[in-house]
């Protein structure tokens, strides 16, 4: 194969990977399986393309394919961190096939996740929901929050209660809720018995004009985020580098790794 014949195949990959992340960015499933499919099947397999090719299978209900395609990235790099929590999460699911009833309005888009001082915050809450229908959220699902007594619970789009933000938190966004502001949640990453949850600011109110939602001391620390998911989406996101979110509850490495599914994959 000559210069001018590898540049070209080069080209062509370069088109795919970007066509392929565009694609999970908008939850295309069925489309982004079909692009990352064409990439481990014309191309050198990488880790990234199976990570892709598995979140997509996932995101279609198709678990023994999901798993079939995490397993790929596994023989390629045994230590990959994304394919290991996703093939640890999709094994706790009994069927090969699960029935996906959630729209694009169930889950965000990796444009969520880009930081604005004030206006994100990061969280990991206490759950006791069962395994394995934890398997079953993945990185991206949209999620609600609701006000009881002093705490702020977080639920699935589906309505399956996750458990509460901690009660500074809570307290502020009750106070900021009843004054008019708007937010909206989604799930950064699920590990062990910990839901990791991003919230942001969708809306503020007049009366709040000036008011931060979330002050340094708790504000996320995404910088540059959005730029890395892209790469990484290159590399395999959900998501998994070594990003640091401080939001005040102590330094997580790694913490945006199954987000970088979703930009990358993010590239869980």
């Amino acid at each position: 194969m000559n210069d001018l014949q590898v540049e070209e195949r080069q080209r062509q990959r370069r088109q795919l990977v970007e066509r392929a992340i565009e694609l999970a960015m908008r939850n295309a499933w069925e489309e982004a399986a079909d692009t990352n499919r064409r990439l481990v099947l014309q191309f050198d397999a990488d880790v990234e393309a199976w990570n892709r090719l598995g979140k997509a299978y996932s995101e279609l209900g198709r678990i023994q394919d999901a798993r079939g395609a995490y397993a790929k990235a596994l023989d390629i790099e045994p230590t990959n961190i994304i394919a290991q929590r996703n093939a640890n999460r999709l094994s706790l699911i009994r069927s090969s096939v699960t029935t996906v009833s959630r729209d694009h309005h169930d889950s965000v888009d990796a444009r969520f996740f880009i930081e604005e001082t004030g206006k994100t915050v990061a969280r990991s809450i206490f759950t006791s929901v069962p395994a394995e229908i934890l398997a079953n959220i993945s990185a991206g699902a949209r999620l609600t929050l609701t006000p009881r007594g002093d705490l702020l619970f977080v639920s699935t789009a589906s309505g399956q209660e996750l458990g509460a933000l901690d009660g500074k938190l809570s307290g502020r966004l009750i106070e900021l809720l009843a004054g008019g502001n708007q937010y909206a949640a989604a799930v950064v990453r699920i590990e062990g018995r910990y839901v990791r949850v991003m919230i942001r600011e969708t809306y503020q109110s007049p009366q709040l004009t000036g008011r931060v939602s979330f002050p340094p001391e708790t504000s996320s620390g995404f910088k540059a985020y959005i730029k890395d998911t892209l790469v990484r989406y290159e590399r395999g996101l959900d998501d998994d580098e070594e990003t640091l979110i401080d939001d005040g509850d102590g330094d997580d490495t790694g913490d945006l790794d199954d987000v970088g599914e979703l930009g990358d994959d993010f590239s869980e």
